[in-house]
């Protein structure tokens, strides 16, 4: 995301709370500002994302996701990691991949 619409977005997430509860904001700006705050974005190896509504954190790297809680609240986590797939006795392991974040999307 650019610069300019990096700081756009942050300005939003910084007047939304305020704006929504008066629900006066244009139906295609909210749209866009759900899409902004549940991004997927690249880091590092991986990738990274937020649920602001649930406060929880994700981070998929390596073939693995874990699960956090917002800095807000730690405390616990959560992950796992595909090893492999198939049939009891018969399991194929699972070769490496490349991450592609787009939007809300990651393949």
């Amino acid at each position: 995301m650019p610069g300019n619409a990096r700081a756009l977005v942050g300005l939003l997430l910084l007047i939304s709370p305020f704006w929504a509860a008066s629900q006066d904001m244009p139906k295609g700006l909210w749209a866009a500002l759900t899409e902004a705050r549940h991004a997927i974005e690249p880091s590092g190896d991986g990738a990274i994302a937020g649920n602001p509504g649930n406060r929880q954190h994700f981070a998929f790297r390596d073939g693995s996701l874990a699960v956090a809680p917002a800095a807000e609240s730690p405390g616990w986590s959560w992950g796992m990691r595909l090893t492999g797939y198939g049939t009891p006795g018969q399991v194929e392991p699972v070769a490496p991949a490349e991450l592609h974040a787009n939007g809300t999307r990651l393949e």
